[in-house]
């Protein structure tokens, strides 16, 4: 069984296991939205690919206010990062949303 980290986050949070507050964007302006709607002055905008090492791969970038929020998913939408990704984790399975969540 796969699941991507929000689908699993999801699942964690419907039994009550404690899990940082997120969305999942698939546009820079629902991230910026994503952003707003969390709060706060740090996020993580996530690609969601089923595969380790996404860091290391470019797939997680760290934001310090809403410009860069939008500049990071732009960044993962734009430069197609499912072909990245895929390249960089052969079959790996990307989901074209990404995950922006609290940095807490």
């Amino acid at each position: 069984m796969n699941f991507h980290e929000y689908q699993a986050k999801d699942l964690f949070a419907e039994y009550g296991i404690p899990v940082p507050a997120g969305f999942v964007a698939s546009t820079p302006l629902a991230a910026v939205e994503a952003a707003r709607e969390l709060g706060g002055d740090m996020w993580v905008v996530k690609a969601q690919v089923h595969a380790g090492g996404r860091g290391k791969g470019g797939g997680v970038k760290f934001s310090t206010d809403r410009a860069s929020a939008l500049e990071n998913i732009k960044t993962l939408i734009e430069q197609d990062q499912a072909e990245a990704l895929q390249e960089t984790f052969a079959n790996a399975n990307v989901h074209r949303g990404k995950l922006v969540e609290t940095n807490t």
